[in-house]
């Protein structure tokens, strides 16, 4: 039984690297976890235990914000926000899902950070702002190393990963798999691993391709387009 501690809010951390035209980015991984996503009816086919919602910022050589890219602990709702001067390039292919891109990356003034804002109940991203950094308005979280996530204490002593062989967590199984295992993605909905997250169903696309950025975007001043 997989259980969220409310007292302590624990935002977990990873550090990756993209290539663009060759260069090596450094990318910033946060994941947030929910006790579940709650049910809006008899027939929700996407509510189930546990949720979470991975952020992923991508920086430019000189640290500066370029993308932050989303997405759910399932491999759903992959949204795109590039900072200004990052385009989407031209000619897209039709068979395949490839870049929803709902807004701009705010520009960050001096002593200002981003504000993520989800719904309440479906956990979706529906806001990327900007806030000064000073707000004590809001309650804290620590960060934690999400490797945490594969030795978690066991009763009686030892440990044992959230994760299962495949990459899943047992028990965050969602009614949506019933309908969607066609489409090639083994219990689509459930909640999974770094290194398991498909994001699309028409084509393949997965989070962490190490080209995903590069095919998709034109970042300035990194070669031709």
């Amino acid at each position: 039984t997989i259980a969220i501690d409310r007292s302590d809010p624990v935002l977990f951390q990873r550090l990756t690297h993209t290539l663009v035209r060759g260069e090596r980015l450094v990318q910033l991984i946060y994941t947030l976890w929910f006790p579940e996503r709650p049910s809006r009816g008899a027939f929700d086919l996407l509510a189930g235990q546990l949720d979470g919602v991975i952020l992923r910022m991508t920086l430019a050589p000189d640290g500066t914000p370029w993308m932050l890219d989303t997405i759910h602990a399932c491999g759903c709702y992959h949204l795109f926000f590039p900072a200004r001067g990052v385009g989407l390039r031209d000619s897209a292919p039709t068979d395949e899902e490839w870049a929803f891109v709902p807004a701009a990356l705010p520009t960050l003034a001096p002593g200002e950070r981003f504000v993520i804002r989800l719904s309440s109940v479906a956990h979706q991203v529906i806001g990327v702002g900007t806030t000064a950094a000073t707000d004590t308005s809001a309650t804290r979280y620590r960060l934690a190393p999400e490797t945490l996530l594969r030795r978690l204490p066991w009763p009686g002593g030892g440990t044992r990963s959230l994760y299962g062989a495949h990459g899943l967590v047992a028990g965050s199984e969602r009614g949506e798999r019933l309908f969607f295992w066609p489409m090639g993605i083994a219990n689509a909905g459930a909640m999974r691993q770094w290194g398991h997250h498909a994001t699309a169903f028409v084509g393949r696309r997965h989070f962490d391709d190490a080209d995903l950025l590069d095919r998709r975007f034109v970042f300035p001043g990194l070669g031709a387009p």
